[in-house]
């Protein structure tokens, strides 16, 4: 009896690490998520990921999975439609992800959605949406460009750059310092109105302002970063209006080498009481 009782706990000491192991990440559970509700329309995925108290920050979607299944059954009717997904980028229980819908606008939607785990369920999203445009003047489109992280870049530099670089080029236009942050002599831009180069994406915020329009970020609300990626929602202003900004930065040699993003207006009355942030 004994030696079967020790058989039994050496077993259960071999078991029990690869189950522990086994263990979805937040990372690994947003996937799922994301690719059977949006790419595969399964209302029952809903359930199975969301949690009942599920937040929803997106100005235009109630709270509560009720209200997200209602959107996918509107996805179900289109003969279009269409999900994909880009890149993923996790920082602990945050989860980035970037993608994009066809068939639900007249122009495809480009998209950061971030969503928050708890307990295996996701309970709080944010996000920005925005159509996509034509490719830039230097060809790039608003998703094309490297999508796999680079593990064992060093995550909280890299983390510390790009705040740096958003408080002191995009929040107070201390342009003089734009050497310090981005490198200037390859820097990529997925943006649909700017060529490559960073110097060019200062004459275009000064084109702009000129013009009466200044784009004007005002508070970096959040930050997620893994590897070489390192992602940023802010708030600010466009033209006079509120506008929810996701920006995505690569870096490489402690520069920030290449950008996407998506800008987003508030809508004058939005469904829920959330902010977009």
């Amino acid at each position: 009896m004994r030696k079967m009782i020790v058989f039994m706990v050496a077993v259960a000491a071999l078991i029990l690490p690869q189950a522990a192991s086994a263990k979805e990440t937040p990372k690994q559970l947003v996937i799922k998520a994301v690719d059977a509700i949006f790419g595969a329309r399964d209302l029952a995925a809903v359930d199975r990921y969301l949690s009942p108290d599920y937040r929803q920050h997106n100005p235009l979607v109630p709270d509560g999975p009720a209200a997200l299944k209602a959107l996918i059954q509107q996805f179900k009717a289109s003969p279009t439609y269409k999900y994909e997904r880009f890149r993923v980028i996790a920082d602990g229980n945050l989860v980035a992800v970037h993608g994009r819908y066809t068939g639900i606008r007249p122009q495809p939607l480009v998209a950061f959605d971030l969503f928050l785990v708890k307990d295996g369920k996701i309970v709080e999203h944010w996000d920005a949406l925005q159509a996509e445009g034509s490719p830039n003047p230097s060809g790039r489109t608003m998703v094309d460009g490297p999508t796999e992280v680079t593990l064992g870049a060093p995550v909280e530099k890299n983390r510390a750059l790009v705040s740096a670089a958003m408080e002191t080029i995009m929040i107070q236009n201390d342009f003089a310092r734009l050497g310090d942050f981005f490198d200037l002599t390859r820097y990529v831009q997925h943006n649909s109105q700017f060529p490559d180069g960073a110097t060019t994406l200062v004459g275009g915020l000064k084109q702009l302002k000129a013009a009466g329009r200044p784009l004007i970020y005002k508070k970096v609300h959040r930050v997620v970063a893994e590897g070489d990626f390192v992602l940023t929602q802010s708030e600010a202003s466009f033209g006079g209006a509120p506008f929810n900004i996701i920006d995505l930065f690569q870096v490489a040699n402690g520069k920030l080498v290449e950008h996407w993003d998506v800008l987003q207006q508030f809508p004058a009355k939005p469904v829920n009481t959330n902010s977009p942030f």
